[in-house]
């Protein structure tokens, strides 16, 4: 009798140490669901800001150019004989900032 009894206290043990490890690593497993879905929202977070920043370099560069060949036809002397305030002009906000995006770039 005495055998069944240390059997049976014996296998009660185990198994409340089993239900232990057990809920260690659903604890575990939850916290990493959670880190992965942090991660996740992170990276998704990035790439919409890669994508704005790309879609403003390429919108800058795209001034830019506009800009330098503006700059390029008037230091030329390519311009008609048009008034002065006629020429087209690029706004002081756009060439400052292709300015500073060219700084940037390189």
């Amino acid at each position: 009798m005495l055998f069944y009894l240390g059997l049976i206290e014996g296998y009660s043990t185990e198994r409340d140490q089993r239900e232990l490890q057990v809920r260690d690593l659903e604890e575990k497993a939850e916290a990493l669901v959670l880190e992965l879905e942090t991660t996740k929202n992170k990276l998704l977070d990035l790439e919409t800001s890669h994508h704005e920043a790309t879609s403003l370099r390429n919108e800058m560069q795209r001034q830019q150019e506009l800009l330098n060949n503006n700059v390029g036809d008037q230091a030329q002397g390519f311009h008609d004989n048009r008034p002065n305030y006629l020429v087209p002009l690029v706004p002081l906000g756009v060439a400052v900032g292709c300015y500073l995006l060219r700084e940037w770039l390189l």
